[in-house]
């Protein structure tokens, strides 16, 4: 949890792509649920709350990819690759004032 609140702080994230404590404790429990289609419908039910956390996209891909949904899990990697690019965007701007 003090990592997430120390990168919070060095990057200036805004609260709504921020987590609390519970919902980084509620994360950890739910990625070690062994219930595969019981993980699906905690993490598409939470998807606001951690869309901002790459881990989440990885964590659900890897899930629908246990679950044998291949195109699912390839989707949300997908998914997990543009959150990333957004982000390194919006660094590049913030830090410069202009895109590089």
């Amino acid at each position: 949890f003090t990592y997430m609140v120390n990168i919070v702080n060095d990057y200036k994230i805004t609260g709504d792509l921020s987590l609390n404590e519970n919902a980084v404790i509620e994360f950890s429990r739910w990625k070690n649920e062994e219930n595969i289609v019981a993980r699906i419908q905690f993490l598409e039910a939470n998807e606001k709350t951690y869309k901002a956390y790459g881990g989440y996209w990885l964590l659900l891909a890897e899930t629908y990819y246990q679950n044998g949904e291949f195109k699912k899990s390839e989707q949300f990697i997908e998914k997990e690759e543009k959150t990333i690019q957004k982000e390194i965007k919006k660094r590049n701007i913030t830090s410069s004032g202009k895109m590089h």
